[in-house]
């Protein structure tokens, strides 16, 4: 019998990138100041929520894109002999 652990989630692809973004906001903090910041990474989940949404999302639609360039020019250019754009 398999035994599943539910205490212990794996945290979603979105949720490791915030936490990667608010490494690297920690980063930059320190080179630019020489100091870490004050506040939690709650908060700063919280101050820049829509703003890390939206970076994420640009984020893996360019990732996308350029994984699927190849495949997408390839249709476009069927696409254009058959006369069906």
């Amino acid at each position: 019998m398999v035994e599943i652990n539910f205490d212990s989630p794996v945290p979603s692809k979105f949720r490791s990138w915030c936490n990667e973004k608010w490494y690297e906001h920690k980063d930059e903090l320190w080179d630019w100041e020489q100091k870490f910041p004050e506040y939690d990474s709650t908060y700063y989940f919280q101050k820049h929520r829509w703003m890390l949404k939206r970076m994420y999302k640009e984020e893996m639609l360019e990732k996308f894109r350029i994984e699927n360039e190849r495949k997408i020019q390839k249709e476009l250019k069927r696409g254009f002999k058959k006369g069906n754009l």
